[in-house]
């Protein structure tokens, strides 16, 4: 009975230790490791600025690379450069990131008639 309770003990710290062990290769080796390539690091001269999605395999990106900024199609099968961009021309603050609640569209909307709101729309 004792042989049995002592085997069985030593069976399960065995199994815990193998446990720990492929869990420690699998964090050392893993996605980035050897199992599945390993990356240089991060990239220093590239550099994704925005991307729109146009359709679900199509989007359109603008990307820096050394210092040189350009628009680029992507597709599932095929990447195309667009044009080059200057600078000057890329539109740095984003006035759609504000977030606006409905309730303040709905509190704006109360003091106006649908011919101001017609108005504005044309």
């Amino acid at each position: 009975m004792i042989n049995d309770f002592a085997t069985a003990i030593v069976s399960m710290i065995l199994f815990v230790a193998i446990i720990i062990a492929i869990s420690i290769v699998i964090k050392r080796y893993g996605k980035n490791g050897i199992f599945f390539g390993k990356q240089v690091g991060t990239p220093k001269n590239i550099k994704i600025i925005e991307r729109s999605q146009i359709s679900q395999s199509q989007s359109l990106l603008i990307i820096e690379v050394a210092n040189q900024t350009m628009l680029l199609s992507v597709t599932n099968n095929h990447i195309e450069k667009i044009t080059d961009i200057s600078p000057d021309d890329l539109i740095t603050s984003d006035v759609t990131s504000e977030k606006i609640s409905f309730g303040k569209i709905l509190e704006n909307m109360k003091g106006k008639t649908n011919e101001d709101v017609d108005e504005k729309n044309s």
